[in-house]
Formats: structure tokens, sequence, C-alpha cells
């Protein structure tokens, strides 16, 4: 099994050692990136939960006044990534952290699992979803053809 770690000045060490079943359903999941995209396929395709429960997931809750630039809804944030509607969670513990994110118009998800907490500058799971997104949906999107411009009849 993997080791967490953390990133400091010198360099990664090993993370705080602790049984992760002490953070309840935050902690107790071990999984891979192919189980999570196994999942997400199921949760976004209407095979976990009944279609008004699934709406309601993802509809934006009224957050406390102060909390702006977040679209919460029960447990997922709805947002834009790299420009492209997004439902995403994420978490961490010590020396691990993830970022699960589905794009619906897309239908694609990006999956980034670390097992350092704190991460490298530029290695944070969010950071390297926003990238492999730029990279993979947005700059490799095929562009609509440009119209031609048509001559017009009877000249000047």
């Amino acid at each position: 099994m993997a080791q967490g770690c953390a990133f400091r000045k010198e360099g990664y060490a090993p993370a705080t050692d602790w049984d992760m079943s002490h953070a309840g359903a935050a902690g107790a999941l071990y999984s891979t990136v192919r189980d999570l995209h196994v999942w997400n396929e199921a949760f976004h395709g209407g095979k976990v939960l009944q279609a008004e429960s699934y709406a309601a997931s993802i509809t934006p809750v009224e957050l406390p006044e102060g909390v702006k630039g977040m679209s919460y809804g029960y447990g997922l944030v709805i947002a834009e990534t790299e420009e492209l509607g997004s439902i995403r969670h994420g978490g961490g513990l010590h020396g691990w952290r993830s970022a699960l994110t589905r794009f619906p118009k897309e239908r694609a998800n990006v999956i980034v699992l670390a097992n350092a907490s704190p991460a490298e500058e530029g290695k944070d799971p969010v950071e390297v979803t926003q990238r492999v997104t730029r990279l993979f949906l947005v700059e490799a999107r095929p562009q609509a053809p440009k119209k031609p411009v048509q001559a017009s009849e009877g000249g000047d």
C-alpha cells in the first residue's frame, strides 16, 4: 500500500501516521482511480439515487452570509473548471488528497489521487485537475468551423 507523505521545505517526509478509520467516512475509504470512475458513472448515470434525490444533490443550497464563489449541493461543489460546467468533490487527510470531477456536458470524469498532503506546488489534485481539463477537454476540443465569407452579389 502507498505511504502518505507531506511536502516540506526540505522535501517529502512521511505524513503523520494514524488510523484513517478514526475519521469515519472521510478516512475509511480506500479506492483507485478506476473504482472512482465506476462510482461516478453510476452516480451521475442514475444508478445510485432516484432522479429527485440526484437533482437535489447537484442543486446549490444557500450558504451562510460571507461565503462567496462556491456553489454547493449536498456534498458536491457545482462550479466551472476551466470554463466548463463541473460537479466535484474532493478531500484529504494526513498524507492524502483527492479530486473527483464530473463534466456533465462532456460526459467525462477527471480523477486525481495523491499520496501527499500538503503537496508540492503545482501537484495538488485540484491544480492537476485544472491542467488535465485544460489540455484534454478545452484545448483538444474540436473548434467549430469558421463560416466562409460570402462575396456580395452585384459588385460595387
